[in-house]
């Protein structure tokens, strides 16, 4: 799925090469906490990314980071599959009102967004080849997560649903 194109798509994106953003980690004993994602090594990663362990629901991920511009603006467009237990996180340096569709991607997905506090604000089914805008209905986005198809419902993750990044 791609960043629907806009105007703001370069200042959304600055910064976050280095992924300095932060999600909120749940299920702590004392409680949640922040974890800021670190640069990873473009060469340990898929597709020459950097990756991020996730948990949301009763799932574990392993997911893509999209850090740049060109990452983001491609997305899981071109490809032919996607394995199960894979995802693609989209991180945002500010919370945004969030857009994509699904040119040139044939790989039925789901993608939820979500906010600053690693909460799931909305899921959305996305059917491949399908360039309508899928626009979030809050401006408090600043994180996309797309799956497979169904991955979000097999595995128990819902609006409210909380996404923690696993050590």
């Amino acid at each position: 799925m791609k960043r629907f194109p806009g105007a703001t798509m370069a200042r959304m994106f600055r910064g976050c090469a280095a992924c300095a953003c932060v999600l909120v980690l749940n299920g702590c004993a004392s409680g949640p906490r922040e974890l800021s994602l670190p640069a990873l090594d473009a060469s340990e990663s898929v597709a020459g990314t950097g990756t991020v362990k996730l948990g949301l629901g009763s799932g574990r991920l392993t997911a893509e980071l999209a850090s740049t511009p060109l990452q983001a603006a491609t997305g899981l467009a071109f490809r032919t599959s996607l394995p199960w237990d894979r995802a693609m996180l989209f991180v945002y340096s500010a919370p945004h009102r969030a857009s994509f569709y699904m040119k040139n991607t044939s790989i039925p997905l789901s993608g939820a967004y979500i906010d600053s506090n690693g909460t799931v604000l909305e899921i959305h089914d996305l059917n491949p080849g399908n360039e309508t805008p899928v626009v979030s209905r809050t401006n408090n986005v600043q994180f996309v997560l797309e799956v497979n198809w169904g991955w979000f419902r097999i595995n128990d993750v819902t609006t409210g649903s909380r996404v923690f990044v696993e050590r």
